[in-house]
């Protein structure tokens, strides 16, 4: 069976969770934790987005997705598809 496949079963409530949550996750999970101001300043996003991104009312752009991948070193698809609170507690 197609791998790609299985992972279009995501419902776009699905994806605004888990990035929601693992954005906020991987903040505050950092050593030390970030604060949203300090996320906002390195990606060179407002304040604002941060807060709307974790709290599930947007989703960011394309660009700010890629920039959020790239700084927390997670791919994108996974920032998306994947719980990463609890698959750090599975492990």
């Amino acid at each position: 069976m197609n791998p790609f496949i299985n992972r279009m079963n995501y419902t776009e409530q699905e994806i605004h969770q888990n990035f929601a949550g693992n954005l906020a996750f991987l903040r505050l999970t950092r050593t030390p934790p970030l604060s949203q101001k300090a996320l906002a300043r390195l990606l060179n996003l407002s304040c604002y987005a941060i807060n709307h991104y974790e709290s599930g009312g947007t989703m960011p752009s394309a660009y700010a997705l890629y920039r959020i991948s790239i700084y927390f070193g997670i791919p994108m698809e996974t920032l998306l598809t994947t719980d990463l609170q609890t698959k750090g507690k599975e492990n």
